[in-house]
């Protein structure tokens, strides 16, 4: 979604909030929801900057990113277990 330029909403989540951080909404509750979705669609200006930004993140994120990082991950652990 964030990559498409769309204000994304999401519950909470961890894994988003690292990645992406205040380039997704996140909300607690319904309550919250229903506050954060008034909010935005009120607010074209915010609406604009926060899908931008999560636009602008998401770009990051690409295979070929999670390759690299996977193959850097992969080769610092397996040169930790050759040490002597």
């Amino acid at each position: 979604i964030c990559a498409s330029g769309s204000l994304q909403l999401c519950d909470e989540n961890h894994y988003i909030r690292e990645t992406l951080g205040p380039g997704v909404v996140q909300f607690r509750d319904l309550e919250d929801l229903k506050s954060k979705v008034r909010h935005y669609l009120d607010s074209d200006e915010d609406r604009a900057r926060t899908a931008d930004l999560g636009r602008q993140l998401a770009a990051r994120h690409t295979f070929g990113a999670r390759i690299e990082e996977l193959l850097a991950s992969l080769g610092a652990n397996l040169g930790d277990s050759h040490r002597d």
